[in-house]
């Protein structure tokens, strides 16, 4: 239910609710509690309006006290995911809004579907706090996102990273699935040790999962599934990735080339190989059948949120 905050009895009827839901988690106890602004984006009233400046740090705020009432040293972590889009005047109106008290918060979480929000990069983060990011590891660029297999990404995790490197003090991990297995990795290694080159970790994982007789070519593979990865512009290199892909199964264990996360990649390229040979038409058994193994891998039988695959024609 969707109550405007600015109204003084929606606002009641909502603290009221939250007060009774932090009371579900006293036997574990909270260490965080995240307050986000987007997807679903709260009231456009001229009152609470821009919603990233006005209605939403107003409402997270009163939130914040009573979590700090029911749990002492609580963490405050206040988001900003898709802040101006379009522009609103969101992150300097937040910036106002911490100048005059930011106590209520501990840390400034950014991210957003395409490159890294500029304004904590050129004017700094709103109310001096810690920033956080939230790196999108598993939508971006695809859809049905997974439904085309492993979405290996290094080459932007690299360049998002080296625009923050030095000015996040830590992130927030975040999955949709299976499929991005390999982002997962080299995000983690990028918190763990910053200096390490995303393309190191990439060679890690194949020597690690698949076997280290072939991390060249299916490093080389993985970087052209990146440069393909828009399904609307699937180049010759398609062809490339899936013999690298196919070559390097030839030299793998049994169990290797049974597992999950090979399946994943090389139903990825096996299905980037196909596209570019019908021009991006959904057609013909091989497609077919790839999205079939990759809807039982991911247990997507009954999936009814959004399809898993796309519909192939017969």
């Amino acid at each position: 239910m969707n109550l405007c905050p600015s109204n003084p009895g929606a606002r009641a009827l909502r603290l009221g609710d939250w007060w009774r839901l932090l009371d579900e988690f006293t036997d574990g106890g909270l260490d965080a509690l995240e307050f986000w602004p987007y997807d679903d984006g709260g009231c456009g009233c001229t009152n609470c309006w821009p919603w990233g400046a006005r209605g939403f740090p107003s409402l997270s705020r009163d939130l914040s006290g009573m979590a700090r009432a029911k749990y002492p040293g609580i963490k405050i972590i206040l988001a900003t995911w898709l802040f101006d889009t379009p522009p609103a005047g969101e992150w300097e109106g937040l910036a106002q809004f911490l100048a005059t008290d930011k106590s209520w918060a501990d840390y400034i979480r950014a991210n957003a579907h395409e490159d890294f929000p500029r304004y904590p990069l050129d004017h700094g983060v709103p109310g001096g706090l810690p920033l956080l990011n939230f790196p999108e590891i598993s939508m971006w660029g695809q859809s049905p996102w997974g439904g085309y297999g492993a979405n290996p990404l290094p080459d932007r995790f690299q360049r998002l990273w080296n625009q923050t490197q030095k000015k996040v003090s830590g992130g927030h991990a975040y999955s949709e699935g299976i499929y991005e297995d390999l982002n997962k990795t080299i995000c983690g290694q990028l918190y763990w040790d910053g200096n390490r080159p995303a393309m190191e970790t990439v060679r890690e994982y194949v020597a690690f999962e698949f076997s280290s007789d072939i991390v060249e070519p299916v490093t080389r593979a993985i970087t052209l599934l990146e440069a393909n990865h828009d399904r609307a512009k699937i180049g010759a290199s398609a062809r490339e990735a899936f013999r690298l892909i196919e070559e390097s199964e030839k030299r793998m264990t049994p169990q290797a080339r049974d597992s999950w996360r090979w399946r994943i990649l090389y139903l990825r390229a096996l299905i980037d190989h196909e596209l570019l040979g019908t021009q991006g038409k959904l057609q013909g058994k091989t497609l077919r059948k790839a999205f079939q193994e990759l809807t039982t891998i991911y247990h997507a039988e009954k999936a009814h949120s959004m399809p898993i695959q796309p519909p192939v024609i017969p």
